[in-house]
C-alpha cells in the first residue's frame, strides 16, 4: 500500500509505539526526529506522544495524517490537518493499482474482524474501481 504515496514518514514517538509490537521498521518508512520547535508544539496538543508528533509532522509537511482514532481526528480538524483512516488508505491503494481486488477484500475482512466499522464504510471501500 505504501506505493500509493511518495514516502511514509513517522516521528520517533510513533516508532516507540511501533517497536512494542514489531522488531524492525519496514524499509519504506522513514523515521524523523522532530526539532525543538516541533517538540514544543507537540507537547501542548494533549494526546499521546506518537499522535501529537504525527499531527505536527503532517501539518508541517502539508500531508494527510492516517488515523482511526476519534480524538486524534478531532484534533486534526482543530489544527487544520487533513486526515483519513485505514479503510480509505486501503481503498486508495486499490484505486491506484497497488493491490489486487483479492488483496483488497482480504484486508477489508481482516479489518472488519479487528476494528469496529459500519457496513456503509465496508460498502464504500469495496465499491472502489481501479483508475
Amino acid at each position: 500500500m505504501y506505493k500509493s504515496f511518495e514516502k511514509i514518514v513517522i516521528p520517533n514517538g510513533v516508532l516507540r509505539e511501533f517497536s512494542r509490537k514489531f522488531t524492525e521498521v519496514p524499509d519504506f518508512i522513514e523515521v524523523i526526529e522532530l526539532d525543538n520547535d516541533q517538540k514544543e508544539r507537540a507537547n501542548i496538543l494533549g494526546l499521546g506522544l506518537g499522535e501529537n508528533e504525527g499531527i505536527i509532522l503532517a501539518k508541517d509537511f502539508g500531508v494527510p495524517f492516517v488515523t482511526d482514532d476519534g480524538a486524534v481526528r478531532n484534533l486534526c480538524e482543530e489544527t487544520n490537518v487533513e486526515y483519513f483512516g485505514i479503510f480509505e488508505l486501503v481503498r486508495k491503494a486499490y484505486i491506484n493499482c497497488v493491490i489486487s481486488r483479492e488483496r483488497l477484500e482480504s484486508i477489508v475482512k481482516k479489518l472488519q474482524n479487528n476494528l469496529y466499522c459500519k457496513q456503509w464504510l465496508i460498502d464504500y471501500v469495496l465499491s472502489a474501481e481501479k483508475q
